[in-house]
């Protein structure tokens, strides 16, 4: 029983190892123009994306400077 139990907390610890590492090495920012171009269709109005980190306590995506524009139907030049 005492060799399961070592066998499931290696187990353990490196799948926290490797999603340490993932999170450390991913480079979120790669993708911004991907996601920017996706919010913009599902929204419908024009988005802009700053630098993205991801983090992982608590699980996040950060994105500084973001702006959505306002819906076109209020006529108003500046962006949520």
């Amino acid at each position: 029983m005492r060799k399961v139990g070592i066998v499931i907390g290696t187990i353990i610890l490196v799948l926290i190892a490797a999603v340490v590492v993932f999170v450390a090495t991913f480079n979120v920012n790669q993708y911004r123009g991907t996601i920017q171009s996706e919010l913009e269709k599902r929204l419908d109005r024009k988005v802009a994306l700053g630098d993205m980190h991801l983090g992982i306590f608590p699980p996040r995506l950060q994105v500084q400077n973001l702006s959505i524009a306002d819906d076109p139907k209020f006529n108003d030049a500046k962006p949520l």
